[in-house]
């Protein structure tokens, strides 16, 4: 049986993400059908069809649904507009896979999980660094272990945003899924700068573990990246993310015993969606639809990274933990 996806949404992250993600699933499972693509500019639509294999395109995605009635819906379009089309998608009866956040607020998230729920359709939020190969490696050699302590560390350069909050809740989500649990009430500083709106933002807590947690954004640092530092039972890692346009691609990840190096695992040279984790954020999402598993997406420990990426947003000194 041909299992049929649509997408919603042919801007840039598409382009350069999401498209080369989907067109690579429907090569290695060629039962797959991409039946059609979606944007309110006709044109990008059909660009973007031509593009990645996507049989039809349309600009109105209701249409496009009720016509193709798919087994998978990608939603990737402005984060003002995520979770209202999300909970409308899951409602008419749609599995769904959306990009991050998924929603602006918890209130807005939870919308998204009831819909889920009523509907019993299976949904999937597109964190992306969750599901880079060189992120999965240090999450393998975390698992079992005690984290004492996790710092994650932030750069941009040249960000003007005046919310930094809807680009911070990667390293919050990063951060929580690496420490193996999610952070209890965080204080959150400030620093102001001259060459951006948003400044400095550093954020700690304790996770319900223990797990001391430190992350510190910097939105225009002069250079791009995201590095973690991570001691767990006597060992240290060090984790340099091969996130686009930075200096650490393909990443790397080492480890630390008794002073001396022990292991050093090296990301492989390859495309950019595939280090980034579009292609497997996908592929787990409609492979666990196949096999009615169960949705790779955690939607507890998402929705307490989208009440920090709240606190930031508000300017709070302290998001309290979720009851």
């Amino acid at each position: 049986m041909t299992f049929r996806i649509c997408h919603i949404g042919c801007g840039g992250m598409s382009v350069r993400g999401h498209g080369p993600a989907l067109k690579k699933y429907r090569d290695g499972f060629t039962d797959t059908e991409l039946a059609a693509c979606c944007d309110l500019d006709i044109d990008k639509a059909r660009v973007f069809a031509g593009d990645f294999g996507f049989i039809k395109a349309y600009s109105d995605w209701r249409k496009m649904l009720k016509e193709e009635n798919p087994d998978a819906v990608s939603l990737v379009v402005p984060v003002s507009k995520t979770a209202s089309m999300a909970a409308e998608i899951l409602s008419m009866g749609y599995n769904l896979n959306t990009e991050k956040p998924p929603g602006m607020s918890p209130g807005e998230c939870k919308c998204i999980i009831d819909a889920s729920l009523k509907s019993g359709k299976k949904l999937g939020v597109m964190f992306n660094r969750r599901y880079m190969p060189i992120v999965k490696k240090m999450a393998e050699a975390l698992s079992g272990r005690k984290v004492d302590y996790l710092r994650y560390d932030f750069y941009r350069t040249g960000r003007k945003d005046i919310d930094f909050s809807t680009t911070a809740i990667h390293g919050i989500d990063t951060a929580q899924m690496l420490a193996g649990e999610l952070l209890n009430d965080v204080s959150i500083e400030y620093q102001e700068l001259d060459t951006t709106p948003v400044g400095n933002i550093f954020i700690t807590g304790l996770t319900g573990n223990g797990t001391r947690v430190q992350m510190n954004f910097f939105p225009d640092s002069g250079m791009n990246g995201e590095r973690v530092f991570a001691t767990a039972e006597g060992f240290a890692y060090f984790l340099h993310i091969p996130i686009w346009d930075c200096p650490d691609y393909p990443g790397v990840l080492r480890e630390y015993e008794n002073g001396k190096q022990i292991s050093e695992y090296t990301g492989e040279l390859s495309d950019g969606f595939i280090a980034s984790g579009f292609y497997d954020e996908h592929r787990d999402f409609y492979e666990s639809i196949r096999k009615n598993g169960v949705s790779p997406a955690d939607m507890k420990g998402h929705l307490r990274s989208v009440e920090i990426m709240e606190g930031i947003r508000m300017r709070k000194q302290t998001v309290q933990g979720s009851q």
